[in-house]
């Protein structure tokens, strides 16, 4: 299994969790540990990408990606308090 398709499965398996009910305590206590394990999964993908600062220079990431590299990285700062 290749990158891509491992990171469609965890991706699917997110948005299952994401969509999911939330009615019960049980159902919270299992969604908690489903993003767990989600989490866990993508670690070894995370390890592995490529970093894109490395693939492009500045001019060819803010064509690509409409930011510079330090939007770039505030982006991803929020994103990692959001989700840790």
């Amino acid at each position: 299994m290749n990158n891509i398709d491992e990171l469609e499965r965890h991706l699917d398996l997110l948005n299952e969790v994401l969509n999911s009910d939330n009615e019960s305590d049980a159902n919270e206590d299992e969604l908690y540990e489903k993003r767990i394990e989600v989490r866990r999964r993508m670690v070894p993908f995370y390890r592995q990408r490529a970093d894109i600062f490395d693939l492009f220079d500045d001019n060819q990431i803010y064509k690509v990606f409409r930011f510079d590299k330090a939007s770039i990285w505030y982006i991803e700062g929020i994103l990692y308090l959001y989700y840790n």
